[in-house]
């Protein structure tokens, strides 16, 4: 009877133990694959403890385990000499597992995984380092449309003057030398020491840019950089108040100003470029952007079929030859293929003419 009470009373503290030690309570879940982890019993990281007891271990009574009438008149304890022989299944873990009672670890930081494991074509890319903008995972000819073609601009000054400027141009004539011979309206990124080297105040770090790219192509894009407002920068007279802008649109002339704070939301970004981009050309913007949009996916599909056509027709004349009949059928496709991106190419240049009636 004694016995029978020493048993019972072990086997409910052992289900107490466990109960503390449950994922759902804080704990870390258990590790999967190889090393013997929190919920692997008889692991090196856990060897032979009360959290996980096995089959047959020294702390489960058995049919010829320690708790057995033939065995000692108490039950050997965890580290008793019956435990049996650590199984591993491909290495144990670095470090042990966290004790009971201890905190549970710290959430793992860095960049999100995405869409879960690896981006797909077409679905949101993976934020960067340094939570560079996403975008999607895109073929060659669409992210050729996804580069903004920065102007950085540089004060030359007049023959036989100093090659420093010591004053900041009137505005007009900072307007005029940063425009020069384009006529598109001006798109005007001031950097500063924090988001130096990133377009991180016209883009989004959370959200797909493709609209906003897009839209840029029919902007001049200056960027400046953060010196800009020391006093005798040729283009201080751009940036006014107490708080100059971080990014501002207007027409060619600096005609018609809006300006952002490098924080605004994706809304708010299209309708401003929206604004001042009817102000400058004869048609409106939405039609073509959203055609446009379309074309960046059937530019994906055509690069795609060419990428593949191009990689059997590799693989078929190695294994064949060039005489191959298979080859005449690849070399057909390729054709039809590369035709149909020139065709998405035309229909593009035409969707870009924002000035044709």
């Amino acid at each position: 009877m004694s016995r029978v009470l020493t048993i019972a009373t072990l086997v409910l503290s052992l289900s107490a133990t466990a109960l503390a030690q449950c994922p759902g309570m804080g704990e870390p879940p258990p590790r999967s694959g190889g090393g013997s982890g929190p919920g692997n019993p008889g692991g090196p990281g856990n060897p032979g403890g009360p959290t996980g007891p096995g089959p047959g271990g020294p702390t489960t009574p058995g049919p010829t385990g320690p708790g057995d009438v033939t065995g000692p008149s108490t039950p050997r304890g965890p580290s008793g000499p019956a435990a049996p022989e650590p199984r591993t299944g491909g290495g144990a873990p670095s470090t042990p597992p966290p004790s009971a009672g201890s905190p549970p670890p710290a959430p793992r930081s860095g960049p999100r995984t995405g869409s879960p494991a690896a981006p797909r074509a077409g679905a949101p890319g993976l934020p960067g380092p340094r939570g560079a903008p996403i975008t999607p995972t895109r073929g060659t000819t669409s992210k050729d449309r996804l580069r903004i073609d920065w102007d950085y601009p540089v004060h030359v000054p007049p023959s036989g003057q100093q090659t420093v400027s010591i004053a900041a141009l009137p505005v007009a004539e900072a307007y005029a030398e940063i425009a020069g011979d384009d006529d598109r309206p001006l798109l005007i990124l001031r950097e500063c020491r924090a988001c130096a080297g990133t377009d991180l105040a016209l883009l989004r770090n959370d959200e797909i840019n493709d609209r906003t790219l897009l839209l840029t192509r029919w902007f001049h894009c200056v960027k400046l950089p953060a010196d800009v407002l020391t006093a005798n920068h040729p283009y201080r007279n751009l940036f006014t108040g107490n708080h100059p802008s971080h990014l501002f649109l207007c027409l060619k002339d600096g005609s018609q100003p809006l300006s952002l704070d490098g924080k605004q939301s994706q809304n708010d970004m299209w309708a401003g470029m929206g604004k001042v981009l009817r102000a400058a050309y004869a048609k409106d913007v939405d039609g073509p952007c959203k055609e446009l949009l379309s074309l960046l996916d059937q530019f994906d599909r055509v690069d795609g079929e060419i990428e593949r056509l191009n990689h059997e027709i590799d693989k078929e004349v190695e294994k064949n030859g060039t005489k191959s009949s298979r080859l005449a059928t690849l070399q057909k496709k390729l054709k039809d293929a590369t035709a149909t991106r020139a065709e998405l190419l035309g229909k593009e240049e035409k969707l870009r003419d924002l000035k044709a009636e």
